[in-house]
């Protein structure tokens, strides 16, 4: 994502304000800390960046993962 991201021409902030997001989780998933990225977002980023959803599946970004799901607390 990040040589999309430089190619385009654009830092990090850039590209955050673009799609609605933040420039720390823009590196996170630029260095893989974060890799499963809610759909919605890959989309913007794709259209930000001038290319398709699939361009991220090679980066590791579009995983077609679930997302976890936050566990129950137990009752008291």
């Amino acid at each position: 994502m990040r040589e999309l991201r430089e190619e385009a021409g654009v830092d990090r902030e850039q590209l955050a304000n673009e799609v609605g997001s933040t420039k720390q989780y823009i590196s996170h998933l630029e260095n893989g800390v974060k890799k499963n990225p809610a759909f919605d977002l890959v989309e913007r980023l794709a259209k930000a960046l001038g290319t398709e959803c699939t361009a991220f599946a090679a980066d590791g970004v579009a995983e077609q993962e679930e997302p976890p799901t936050p566990k129950k607390k137990p009752r008291k």
